[in-house]
């Protein structure tokens, strides 16, 4: 603990600010060691998602299965997600970049089902259909949640509405 002595020339005021001073730089340090804790566990477990979604990634087009290309659109849906979770309504310029990373990712992923992938017809159907069902349901969390940041943000605009 941080002691303060008092002196005959320092006023009570600046022992006071001194106390709070000492609290917050306590509290701060306290805070970021609990998020660090925390962040450990779900850093853990992205990371091993991360790995195993990099070695998809890594492999060759014809080489992934069915099941291999339905694994690479949950997660471009879900960096998608992770890119416009704090957003709001007027955050436009964040919002229209990830938007076009995500629909150059959809590109991506729909050449290279035709144009690489070593799959049938029907399964490159499904895949693209599986892609725009993901899509739909990802849009609408994001929706609902850019909505809800932005009351948080804005409270009293939406107090009358």
């Amino acid at each position: 603990m941080v002691k303060i002595t008092s002196n005959d020339s320092s006023s009570p005021k600046t022992n006071k600010i001194a106390i709070i001073v000492g609290i917050l730089v306590l509290g701060a340090f306290v805070f970021l060691k609990m998020n660090n804790l925390l962040n450990k566990n779900s850093t853990s477990d992205i990371s091993e998602s991360s790995s195993s979604i990099e070695s998809i990634l890594s492999k060759d087009y014809n080489l992934r299965t069915f099941e291999e290309w339905k694994q690479i659109a949950d997660y471009r849906a879900q960096e998608y997600y992770e890119c416009m979770k704090d957003s709001n309504l007027s955050n436009t310029y964040k919002n229209e970049s990830c938007s076009i990373s995500y629909n150059n990712n959809w590109v991506d992923f729909r050449d290279s089902l035709e144009e690489k992938a070593n799959l049938s017809y029907e399964q490159q159907q499904a895949l693209e259909d599986y892609w725009h069902k993901t899509r739909g349901a990802v849009t609408e969390k994001v929706i609902a949640l850019m909505e809800e940041n932005d009351k948080k943000k804005r409270p009293e605009y939406y107090k009358n509405n």
